[in-house]
């Protein structure tokens, strides 16, 4: 008697910490498949800056001033070494303006200009600020409208400077929240698979303990 109500109960645990187990893993799963794309953040790495409504075309329909001049100077001289986006920016500007107002501006004087921003932004984002100037001076170079004064370029890239820091500062948002999220995920994911190592763990120790005393209790049957 006592063994078949012992192996109704050891039925019932096994459907139980199946059960559970299972409950245990698939959220373990989800979880983890979940925080794959958040450990970067939670890491460290940064996710790009990048500026979705700051083209050239946006600044002349919604910036563009009425008037601008156009403000030429000698060339600055700099020792700053900046990366070939920077470098190409100038090169394109250089461009724009030679080709428009018939005047060299001097690639040094561009360079200065735009690597003084480049500067005054985040470390962390000055790659990708880079990126998108690079971006942003080469539809520069190629657009086909009415011609801008340099003062005009000027503010172009003034203003596409805020908007991209606009940018930065809504990434940087996004991957503390992002990072928050990872730590909670980590630890949901860690704690299922370890309830689910717990429990697994416990129904061996059940079912070795009971086929010990099976075996003790068959010896001493067995005895003459």
């Amino acid at each position: 008697m006592l063994a078949k109500l012992e192996d109704i109960y050891l039925n019932i645990l096994r459907i139980a910490v199946l059960a559970i187990a299972t409950i245990a893993l698939v959220v373990f799963a989800l979880t983890a498949a979940q925080t794959g794309p958040l450990v970067g953040q939670f890491i460290g790495l940064k996710p790009r800056a990048k500026v979705e409504d700051a083209s050239f075309a946006q600044f002349v329909q919604t910036n563009l001033p009425a008037t601008g001049q156009n403000s030429y100077g000698p060339p600055a001289a700099s020792d700053a070494i900046y990366p070939d986006t920077i470098v190409n920016s100038a090169t394109n500007v250089v461009a724009y303006i030679k080709k428009h107002q018939n005047y060299d501006i001097g690639h040094a004087n561009a360079l200065s200009f735009l690597g003084g921003i480049y500067d005054d932004m985040s470390a962390d984002y000055q790659r990708d600020y880079a990126i998108s100037l690079q971006d942003f001076t080469t539809q520069l170079a190629n657009s086909t409208g009415t011609p801008i004064s340099t003062d005009q370029i000027n503010q172009a890239i003034r203003w596409h400077a805020q908007k991209f820091m606009s940018a930065a500062a809504e990434s940087e948002i996004k991957a503390t929240a992002d990072r928050a999220k990872a730590i909670l995920a980590i630890t949901v994911a860690g704690i299922s698979l370890l309830a689910f190592l717990i429990i697994i763990f416990l129904f061996v120790v059940v079912k070795i303990e009971r086929n010990l005393r099976v075996v003790q209790v068959h010896k001493l049957t067995s005895q003459p």
